[in-house]
């Protein structure tokens, strides 16, 4: 088990393709990328719904202190301008951790895509390296100019 967490994983997954030459000699390593690659975004997109849940959690947290906060200065005889304006000193602590939660999530997520377009890149470059190699063994000579 790697000290990393599943994005630094992903992250030096997608610098070790990057790096690499679309080369017929590659074809084995490519593979083997492919196949670590996918399992890396599994787990990842358990994590991201993990985040989702999170983030919701966060939201509702706020929302109910503020119902509550507000509620209990109108029952104390606060206008309701008063009230929601000092609920709302009071949540922001939770409103702070709800915008790191949903940026935390929204980060992920935009990971998650790439991620996910870098695994279809390795799908194509593999494709092309399988069809080149195919018309080499059966006499159509190198695609590759």
């Amino acid at each position: 088990m790697s000290d990393k967490s599943t994005a630094e994983r992903i992250a030096d997954g997608v610098q070790a393709f990057k790096g690499m030459k679309p080369d017929p000699a590659n074809l084995e390593k490519l593979l083997w990328y492919q196949t670590t690659f996918a399992p890396l975004l599994f787990e990842f997109s358990v994590e991201v719904g993990q985040l989702y849940r999170q983030k919701n959690e966060t939201e509702f947290q706020r929302r109910a202190a503020y119902n509550r906060a507000k509620w209990g200065y109108i029952g104390e005889g606060d206008s309701a301008a008063k009230a929601e304006a000092r609920a709302s000193v009071d949540i922001e602590t939770l409103l702070n951790n709800e915008q790191m939660a949903d940026a935390e999530y929204k980060q992920s997520i935009l990971l998650l895509d790439h991620a996910r377009d870098v695994l279809q890149a390795i799908v194509q470059v593999i494709s092309h390296l399988k069809a080149e190699k195919r018309a080499e063994t059966y006499g159509g000579g190198s695609q590759s100019t």
